[in-house]
């Protein structure tokens, strides 16, 4: 037991000081649930497992988990099973019909040898554990392998039957306080779906689950092992990044055949003169409206889908007079964070900023359709909070903010990828 506690406390205290404290972008407060199932053994008196026969039982249910980062969780589970077992090395000991434990038959009772008595168990077992990944420990939080242990107690009601030809022993429900501990291999086999191999141990407190006597064998547990099923709820990791906004990535044009992304061209020194597009610069689109003509309205900016002579639809322009639109930043689907290939316009945005420090902006934030409309609310809220928040970090200061706003779904998009944004605007002065 000693030991235990020592490997425990270690693992505590690696968990505290590694990288995985700082990686909880993708993974922190995390819902999921799952199925499992697979089978299950005892061990008592008399055992799943012996030298010359195996009783392969039943084990299955539901869990359900939070992971408060990329590394830990707490799940709980209720399973449902059944366990068969049989003697192991009990010669010469004979269970009369009264229940005891003689070492030869006795005159006018009803027995049997151990040798020849199996006992089937049913189980309910309600656990709770706390689930260390010690891959998230040290690897990066979107891994697809997990590699867990599980420190776990459960409440544990058994039923057991004791069968052999001569004798036929019901015995009452009978409940027991379970401590353990479980191990798990995993992989996500789709974005959000993973799928664990799993096996534990529960010490049952109490009576022993095959009713006999204690004598011989001091062990009362049960094993489990099999396969679990999880499916996470707001998992990002995997989802596809949208492609830098540039002029010259092919992979913005058409993606998916029906989104058109729209490309922001932003401090290219010198247009392709090969090429029928309009380069626009930051300091252009919020200096001079992007024309030698110092005109108060925007220009277009330029859309690359496959015909560079098309302006952009005028959606993409401020309209309400909220100012000149610097890059837009996009997020994947519920997300919160700003994807790796997001961050070069994000810098761009941050650079401009800080090189023009008596430009007051507005930020808006936009959600796609999914989800209710108080959620989205909510969400595109946030989306504006954060971009706000990672300016000021980059040196903006608070108070050439304006307007931080939440405007919710954008009705308008084509498409929910570019429904999934934040607006940023230099406000007209």
């Amino acid at each position: 037991m000693g030991g235990g506690k020592i490997v425990l406390s270690t693992l505590l205290l690696i968990s505290f000081f590694s990288p995985a404290r700082a990686q909880k972008a993708d993974s922190t407060g995390r819902w999921y649930f799952g199925i499992q199932g697979g089978t299950a053994f005892g061990q008592c008196t008399f055992r799943s497992i012996t030298t010359e026969d195996a009783k392969y039982g039943f084990i299955g249910g539901i869990f359900a988990g939070y992971g408060f980062s990329p590394a830990f969780s707490l799940e709980g589970a209720v399973n449902l099973g059944n366990t068969k077992l049989i003697a192991q090395q009990c010669d010469p000991f004979w269970l009369s019909d009264d229940g005891e434990c003689y070492f030869a038959p006795v005159i006018d009772h009803t027995g049997e040898f151990y040798k020849n008595i199996t006992a089937k168990t049913n189980l309910f077992k309600a656990s709770l554990q706390f689930n260390i990944d010690l891959l998230k420990l040290f690897t990066e939080p979107c891994s697809k392998i997990s590699l867990s242990i599980a420190p776990q107690i459960s409440a544990v009601i058994t039923k057991n039957k004791l069968t052999s030809d001569l004798i036929n022993n019901k015995y009452d429900q009978q409940s027991h306080f379970g401590y353990g501990a479980q191990a798990a291999f995993g992989f996500f086999v789709a974005q959000k779906v993973q799928v664990q191999l799993f096996g534990g141990i529960t010490c049952l407190t109490g009576d022993r689950i095959d009713n006999l006597p204690k004598h011989y064998h001091e062990s009362n547990l049960i094993w489990d092992a099999g396969i679990k099923i999880a499916y996470r709820l707001r998992r990002t990791c995997g989802e596809k990044a949208i492609p830098p906004y540039t002029d010259n990535n092919p992979s913005n044009i058409n993606d998916n055949n029906d989104d058109k992304t729209q490309v922001v061209v932003v401090d290219i020194p010198k247009a392709d003169t090969t090429q029928q597009q309009q380069v626009i610069n930051i300091e252009d689109i919020v200096n001079t409206g992007g024309d030698n003509n110092k005109q108060d309205t925007p220009p277009a900016v330029v859309v690359d889908n496959g015909d560079n002579s098309k302006p952009a639809d005028q959606n993409t322009q401020p309209a309400d007079s909220r100012g000149y639109l610097l890059p837009v930043i996009n997020f994947a689907d519920n997300g919160l964070t700003i994807l790796p290939n997001e961050y070069p316009k994000f810098r761009q945005v941050a650079q401009y900023l800080n090189e023009h420090p008596d430009e007051s902006i507005s930020i808006y934030g936009y959600c796609s359709r999914p989800g209710t409309k108080e959620y989205n609310m909510y969400l595109s809220q946030r989306r504006a909070d954060m971009i706000k928040r990672r300016l000021m970090a980059e040196g903006v200061a608070e108070n050439r903010f304006k307007i931080v706003k939440g405007m919710g779904v954008d009705y308008d998009a084509p498409n929910n990828r570019t429904a999934r944004r934040v607006e940023i605007y230099v406000n007209k002065k």
